[in-house]
Order: structure tokens, then sequence, then C-alpha cells
């Protein structure tokens, strides 16, 4: 069996409606997925991701927009493009 050396990046995007910064980043990972298959993202209102506990009850988030990288936590509010992509890809 072969097995393909390229994991997978999983990212969690958190948001609220309101946030202009948001938008920003969405538009910024948007082109960002558009052009890696490996990456997989899962978006979460600010409020149901703090209801939730996904990570644990120690986590809540109070900014956004909150980018996590494979469960850390990496970004709060927004940044340019070439600086999301070396985040995300760790290049």
């Amino acid at each position: 069996m072969i097995r393909d050396n390229i994991s997978t990046t999983s990212l969690i995007l958190v948001t609220r409606d309101d946030c202009r910064d948001c938008l920003n980043i969405k538009l910024k990972l948007k082109n960002i997925l558009s052009m890696n298959s490996k990456i997989l993202l899962k978006e979460y209102d600010i409020n149901d991701f703090n209801n939730m506990n996904l990570f644990s009850k120690q986590i809540r988030i109070l900014i956004t927009p909150a980018l996590f990288v494979n469960n850390r936590l990496k970004l709060y509010g927004d940044m340019p493009s070439e600086q999301l992509e070396k985040i995300i890809t760790g290049n």
C-alpha cells in the first residue's frame, strides 16, 4: 500500500456576524483552500463554539476571528494572506 506523505490540516474558524475582520479572513481562507485540498475548514459562531466546549471548558473565545490550526489557537484578528498561509501550512 502506498501512503500519502502529505497530512491533512484541520482549521477551525470562530466568527460572529457583525465582524468585518471575520469576513476578510473568510475570503482569504477561501482562496487558500481553493489551492490546497488537504486543508479542512469548520466554521463556528462564537456563541456556539463557547457553548460546545470543543476543546475544554478552559478555552473561551472572546475576540473574533479566532483560528485554530490542528486544534491549536494560532490567530486572533486579521492578517495578510501571505502570513495566514504560512501559519496554516507551517512554511
